[in-house]
Formats: C-alpha cells, sequence, structure tokens
C-alpha cells in the first residue's frame, strides 16, 4: 500500500512538471497545497475557579481561560513602590581593551563560514558576507 501511494504520487508530481509551462496555476496550486500549515491554540484543560476540571474546545473558551491563567499569575505592581537597584556600573569595571581587526583575519574568519547553513540572527545569508568579502 505504501509503495502504491509512494508511486502514484511520484506520478502526480511528474505530471504537474511536465504541465507546469502550459498550466502553471495547476503547480501553484500543488505547491499552496503542500505548504500550508494551520497553526492554533488546540482544547485546553483548566480548572474553573471551584477546582472542576474544564476542557475548552471554541476559541471563546480558549480565550477565556488563557487570560483567568494569566491573569492569576500577573499581578499590576503600583507605580510608586520599587526596590532601590544597585549600581553595578562604575568607573573602574568600564575598560575595553584595544582591537585590532586586520582584513586578513576578516577573510580568515569568512572563509571559515559554512554556506549551507541558514542565515543567522541578521537573516543574512552566509553567502553575501562571502560575496562581499570578494570585493
Amino acid at each position: 500500500m505504501k509503495k502504491e501511494t509512494i508511486k502514484l504520487t511520484q506520478q502526480e508530481q511528474h505530471h504537474i512538471s511536465m504541465e507546469c509551462k502550459r498550466n502553471p496555476k495547476r503547480f501553484w496550486k500543488y505547491i499552496h497545497r503542500k505548504t500550508t500549515s494551520k497553526s492554533g491554540v488546540g482544547n485546553l484543560k483548566w480548572k474553573d475557579s471551584y477546582n472542576c476540571e474544564q476542557l475548552a474546545e471554541s476559541d471563546t473558551d480558549k480565550a477565556e481561560a488563557l487570560q483567568k491563567n494569566f491573569s492569576s499569575v500577573y499581578i499590576i505592581e503600583p507605580n510608586d513602590q520599587f526596590e532601590k537597584l544597585t549600581n553595578v556600573i562604575n568607573e573602574n569595571n568600564i575598560f575595553m581593551p584595544d582591537m585590532f581587526i586586520s582584513r586578513d583575519h576578516v577573510y580568515s574568519k569568512l572563509g571559515q563560514l559554512k554556506l549551507d547553513k541558514s542565515p543567522g540572527v541578521d537573516l543574512i545569508h552566509r553567502e553575501f558576507y562571502m560575496r562581499l568579502g570578494r570585493q
């Protein structure tokens, strides 16, 4: 059964790929169908004010359950009652040594980048840095 399913899927993909120039709409429909993901909040179990377990299935019930949970955890603090924080920065510990970065050092680090990895937190791909370094 699994082999037949795989074979049918491959046949469908082959047929779509052969028709993609004549019928791009079908191609994009297939792509959209395969890449669409559904996300949402699953059913929630929670305890009401009488300590009875409840099941939240509708969006309204889920929102109410989450609201009650978060409102019981978080509190509103008065604006005028805060503990004084100690000052950890003073003149003695604000020191950064001089840094010297050479062009060869930058090229060396760029050469160590793995191009098959995804972009970092800056969302800039490593290949961009490699090409930038060659200029």
